[in-house]
């Protein structure tokens, strides 16, 4: 199961990054190129994550996250404001793909006796106990 979201991330990261250097080089609009940018930024840290999505779960919500709101952007750009999908259908697509992806893969960690483990980043690693958060 890890091995499956390293591969979304990884892949997703990837397609980030050159999405953004593509936004930014071939742009005619400032704003397509500040998503490039905001894509470009985004993208490496996803790749970098994609190594140990357990330590770097906060960067996995992160994704999923980012996928969902841009999934529901595309959806309303292409309902509300454009009145037509044809513009934003790779967008619903892509994005929806990885989000549906990520939240499938989604690292659940199971002990033997069937219950859920702690968050990861609530855990802590030295000695494995809980921290209790206010």
């Amino acid at each position: 199961m890890t091995k499956a979201i390293k591969i979304v991330l990884a892949t997703y990261g990837i397609g980030l990054t050159v999405a953004g250097v593509l936004h930014f080089v071939f742009a005619e609009v400032d704003t397509e190129r500040t998503l490039g940018v905001a894509l470009f930024a985004v993208g490496p840290f996803l790749f970098s994550a994609a190594r140990d999505p357990i330590r770097h779960i906060l960067w996995v919500r992160f994704a999923i996250l980012f996928a969902l709101l841009f999934t529901a952007v595309s959806v309303y750009l292409g309902a509300a404001v454009r009145g037509e999908f044809g513009s934003v259908l790779d967008g619903i697509l892509i994005h929806g793909t990885f989000a549906t992806l990520l939240l499938i893969f989604y690292p659940r960690q199971m002990r033997r006796d069937g219950e859920q483990m702690p968050s990861p980043a609530r855990s802590n690693e030295r000695n494995g106990s809980v921290m209790e958060v206010t």
